[in-house]
């Protein structure tokens, strides 16, 4: 007679409770791994997007004060231009400082023929611009923009109507000082650079409102200074030392896509520790407060940097 063993009721819901005791410690392991994986292509993804859009602003930064070579000094000394079209003192490039987040202002214009005012051969020089007589016209062109500078240091936009060999046209608003140059731009852009609702953002004429990326809590600027001997003097804001301004440094502070978990006071860190309301910005000395971001303990945050430099002017402070 033979007689098959096997296991017992109770070995059986044993063994059953041990399998999912290991199902379940695999399935969480797994889960953690999803979660840390997730969290990870986030950041970078993140990153790549911030990445992509310091090269987009970038490019327009390297286009700034780009058809105003050798035309205005932006100095205190010897100034053509202490405003432009209204803009007191203009620049090709201002900051405006926030207390979360900077905004830029960038102008150029797309015309590097005329890098000068042809000179006026009018006696004396004409308070209008109705016909205004020139020792060359060749750099006007019909349609294209002029920076009208008066010899009050008021400088307007005004636009080329007619050409001769001899003279030329412009439609503009004379102030009613003497008129002492005239300075071929093509056409102005301006470009205004922002964050709002977490959107790094510009605005101008020609295409409106352009949305560049996702995600953006900040945008932080400097100017990069030289001393009087031209010798490299920092970073700073323009009037904060004294100095030439060579480049900009632009920070962007990300936030990542992937939340923690708990809401508000109750996220930690990643690191389990508390989380810190101030984002450092590395070597600047400075921090962005994010607690007036919903739910900030619940994210981790990422600077991104990048320094450019200003080819097309420079000017003192």
């Amino acid at each position: 007679m033979n007689k098959c063993k096997g296991f017992s009721l109770v070995e059986l819901m044993v063994g059953m409770l041990v399998g999912l005791l290991v199902l379940l410690a695999t399935t969480s392991m797994a889960v953690q791994f999803s979660q840390s994986q997730r969290a990870g292509l986030g950041a970078n993804t993140v990153l790549a997007d911030g990445a992509s859009a310091l090269e987009v602003m970038g490019h327009s930064l390297r286009h700034a004060g780009l058809g105003f070579i050798n035309q205005v000094n932006y100095g205190s000394a010897g100034q053509v231009c202490t405003s432009f079209a209204g803009v007191t003192p203009f620049a090709p490039l201002a900051i405006a400082q926030g207390p979360l987040t900077d905004t830029l202002s960038i102008a150029y214009g797309d015309d590097t023929v005329g890098v000068s005012s042809p000179k006026i051969t009018q006696s004396p020089f004409p308070t209008s611009m109705g016909l205004v007589q020139f020792a060359n016209t060749s750099q006007f062109l019909v349609g294209k923009q002029v920076v009208v500078a008066d010899s009050a240091g008021s400088c307007n936009l005004a636009t080329v109507t007619a050409v001769t060999p001899a003279t030329a046209s412009f439609n503009g608003t004379a102030t009613g000082s003497a008129l002492v140059g005239f300075y071929p731009i093509g056409k102005l852009h301006k470009e205004t650079w922002s964050v709002t609702n977490g959107k790094l953002q510009f605005t101008d004429v020609d295409r409106g409102q352009v949305i560049v990326a996702d995600h953006v809590v900040a945008i932080k600027a400097q100017f990069g200074l030289m001393d009087a001997t031209e010798n490299f003097a920092g970073y700073g804001t323009a009037g904060a030392a004294a100095g030439n301004i060579h480049s900009i440094r632009v920070a962007l502070v990300l936030k990542n896509t992937s939340r923690q978990k708990g809401t508000g006071a109750t996220c930690t860190s990643s690191n389990g520790g508390a989380p810190n309301k101030n984002v450092p910005i590395d070597n600047w000395g400075i921090t962005v407060d994010v607690s007036a971001i919903p739910d900030w303990q619940c994210y981790t945050f990422k600077v991104i940097t990048q320094t450019f430099p200003l080819r097309n002017f420079m000017w003192g402070e």
